[in-house]
């Protein structure tokens, strides 16, 4: 009987080691990220199973290196605009309306009247709206812009904006785990998000440009620089465990499979040039049609599975504070993902 925990996130093993499975750890990763992105809103990921072939087990309480994350509405942040009218006949609408939203740092999503959002991505690490004290733990984080139509069945509709910062953060967690009836059932007791020491210049791919250039082999391979570490305190009744290290590396590693897996979303109708009837709208753009079920193009299964947690069937209004709990959930979930994953590329002792 056992029950995976970490201690250590360490380069060597998990990430970048030139082992022949390499490979197959950045799908596995990849794998468990999309499971938790695709988990229904309202829904939990379930957690991977241990090992218990009886069915019936009771495991001590354990602390673990965790994946802790959380979303904000940061809508107040916004400003609205109203451009020019644009002809929009291009992608099938009678209205000629064109809005646009912005945060601040340049982030700006411009639509005509439809659902759509937009991710973007912390240039150069700047001070987070909401997460800016855990700056130093984030691994992962990105800006949602997102719209909203006050009536969905009007061409004509007004467009209101909403927008959310999404963080994924290393912190300490306890747990407790037990097997009954062969069901299995996952407690999180305590957790800690405070930094004993760190020496990690950042642990998110956006503030730390050594990563940049290693990635590329521009100056060196990444394995062959020197990397710092980030400590956490244990959590709540675990105050005589270790600390909790996190290598740069590694953390580094995780942040861009998770950052890439966004790349790819749904994205608005319009950048800079101006389309009209005559103009090809760009293959890599892509909507949710303005009203009804039907859905225009969308980029990748995360554009999906995003979309259909803020506007569920686009076909009516959204609480916008319904809009945020389905974002903290999908944030959560994948955080699950993760956290069940790296666990499985330890070599450490284990829990019995």
């Amino acid at each position: 009987m056992e029950i995976p925990r970490l201690t250590v996130l360490s380069s060597q093993q998990f990430f970048l080691d030139l082992g022949g499975d390499m490979y197959l750890r950045a799908l596995d990763l990849k794998r468990h990220i999309t499971i938790g992105a695709l988990t229904p809103t309202g829904e939990q990921t379930a957690d991977d199973p241990v090992d218990c072939s009886t069915g019936e087990c009771v495991f001590p309480d354990f602390a673990t290196v965790g994946v802790c994350s959380d979303a904000a509405d940061v809508s107040d942040s916004l400003v609205t605009t109203r451009p020019p009218l644009r002809d929009w006949a291009l992608v099938g609408l009678s209205s000629n309306n064109t809005w646009s939203a912005a945060l601040p740092g340049g982030y700006n999503l411009t639509i005509p009247t439809l659902y759509a959002f937009d991710i973007f991505f912390p240039r150069n690490f700047v001070p987070s709206i909401s997460f800016q004290h855990l700056r130093n733990q984030t691994f992962a984080s990105i800006y949602l812009i997102y719209s909203n139509l006050v009536d969905p069945g009007d061409p004509q509709s007004e467009v209101e904006f909403g927008a959310a910062e999404l963080a994924w953060y290393w912190c300490a967690k306890a747990y407790s785990v037990n097997v009954t009836g062969g069901r299995q059932r996952r407690k999180e007791l305590s957790r800690s998000t405070r930094i004993l020491n760190q020496t990690s210049i950042s642990n998110n791919i956006a503030g730390n440009k050594q990563f940049a250039y290693c990635w590329f082999e521009v100056i060196a391979k990444c394995e062959q620089l020197p990397w710092g570490t980030t400590t956490m305190e244990p959590p709540l009744g675990f105050e005589e465990h270790p600390p909790f290290v996190i290598h740069e590396l590694s953390s580094l590693g995780i942040s861009l499979v998770l950052q890439q897996s966004f790349w790819e979303g749904l994205k608005p109708p319009v950048t800079s040039p101006v389309y009209n009837t005559s103009a090809q709208l760009p293959a890599q753009e892509g909507i949710f049609r303005a009203r009804g079920r039907k859905i225009w193009r969308s980029q990748s299964d995360f554009g999906m599975a995003f979309g259909i947690n803020l506007w569920r069937d686009f076909s009516g209004g959204v609480d916008p504070a319904d809009q945020v709990d389905a974002l903290r959930n999908i944030t959560a979930n994948i955080a699950t993902g993760l956290e069940d994953l790296y666990v499985i590329y330890t070599n450490i002792p284990k829990s019995t």
